[in-house]
């Protein structure tokens, strides 16, 4: 959203001439907020709204946290955990919600993903408590 604010403010009414820098600073500014979040001795969190690719032929072959420009597909390689919400559905059963930190069989195409040995290599994390997942990442850093 922070993304999107920014790019209503400074982007969406420059003039033509101008598209090129401002989609520079655009990225700048970005980068600029995860070096200074990455710097600090802070826990930071950051939601997005998920984003799908399609190949020529429609078909979807990307999950991806939603972000323009050439921060689309690559914002994740930022950071050490990037989980997806994740919900189950059986049916005659109320739907359970838990996070994804690493590509699945049944979600291959997110860019979820975490360290080799985070919580024991779990894939699917059957919580959707965004606090539990803090509190397992900062164990990890810890440890």
């Amino acid at each position: 959203m922070l993304m999107d604010m920014w790019y209503m403010k400074h982007l969406a009414t420059v003039p033509a001439n101008k598209t090129m820098q401002m989609w520079g600073e655009y990225k700048n500014f970005g980068m600029e907020v995860i070096t200074k979040m990455k710097a600090s001795k802070k826990f930071y969190v950051m939601t997005a709204l998920m984003a799908e690719s399609s190949d020529k032929f429609g078909i979807v072959d990307c999950q991806y946290a939603k972000i323009q420009g050439s921060l689309a597909k690559a914002i994740e390689s930022h950071f050490t955990v990037v989980a997806f919400t994740d919900v189950s559905e059986e049916k005659g059963k109320e739907p359970t919600y838990g996070l994804i930190l690493k590509k699945t069989a049944s979600r291959p195409l997110v860019t979820a993903k975490s360290p080799f040995d985070f919580m024991d290599g779990k894939k699917v994390f059957d919580d959707n408590d965004l606090m539990v997942l803090v509190k397992e990442v900062e164990d990890y850093v810890v440890s």
